[in-house]
């Protein structure tokens, strides 16, 4: 059994109702309870990572602060990629039915990976993706 008590209030806010009920109720917590718990918070937290980049993540978990709302200047460099024309060929090609959305889709998915892949090999962040446009953030601190 293990006593939660000083981590109980940054737990509240990252648990469903019910666990946080469960760890009101009760002092120590048994293997399954924990596991369970542990399993909530892996998974609350790969489901938002998704959402955020990397450093932001990295720096909640070094240093745990629910409910603050603080800002940090970053050095490095932002790229914004938006395809040039898009609209127009996705409307051309949407013409050929079935076969002009799968060409879309093609060209779209090919040149996003080779930018995708740029981005990580020199070790970028991936901060937002959708559409005909993405943004990467190149951090001084790691280049």
């Amino acid at each position: 059994m293990t006593t939660l008590a000083p981590l109980r209030s940054l737990l509240y806010d990252y648990l469903y109702p019910e666990l946080s009920a469960q760890l009101t109720r009760e002092g120590t917590l048994d293997s399954h309870t924990r596991s369970m718990l542990a399993n909530t918070l892996r998974q609350t937290l790969t489901s938002y990572a998704v959402y955020i980049p990397s450093r932001l993540v990295q720096r909640h978990l070094q240093q745990p602060q629910p409910g603050r709302v603080y800002g940090t200047f970053w050095h490095g460099s932002l790229l914004f990629a938006d395809l040039s024309g898009f609209t127009v060929m996705s409307s051309q090609l949407s013409m050929l039915g079935r076969q002009g959305s799968e060409e879309v889709s093609g060209i779209v998915n090919q040149l996003f990976n080779a930018l995708v892949d740029e981005v990580t090999t020199y070790r970028g962040m991936l901060l937002k993706f959708g559409g005909d446009a993405l943004t990467a953030f190149f951090d001084q601190e790691t280049s």
